[in-house]
């Protein structure tokens, strides 16, 4: 309920076919799959570009701490990723109705 077709490996395929570079980042735990997000960057771009999470990231929310746990690292693997892909900022987009989780408020909100 918290994510959407655009956060999908058949959405992935099509925007790869649009030039697209998608990154796909999980966390398990346990062998199961808790959260992950496909990340989209273009590679056309001169200069620094961006990475968007359209409709995600898609993690637990029916579980703050454990969200927020996997938010930490699913970060951590985006600024390692970021400096090697030349990787400005990061967009996300999920899901939430206002005023969503209180760790997530650490976030500029797109007006």
């Amino acid at each position: 309920p918290f994510s959407g077709v655009m956060q999908t490996n058949r959405w992935a395929s099509f925007k790869r076919h649009q030039g697209l570079q998608c990154l796909h980042i999980m966390v398990r735990q346990g062998g199961d799959i808790v959260g992950g997000a496909y990340f989209y960057s273009s590679r056309t771009r001169k200069g620094p570009s961006i990475l968007v999470a359209p409709e995600g990231p898609v993690l637990p929310f029916d579980n703050l701490a454990l969200a927020e746990q996997i938010l930490e690292k699913m970060l951590l693997e985006c600024e390692r990723l970021s400096r090697s892909l030349g990787i400005m900022a990061v967009r996300m987009e999920p899901r939430l109705p206002e005023p969503g989780p209180a760790f997530m408020s650490q976030f500029a909100r797109s007006p």
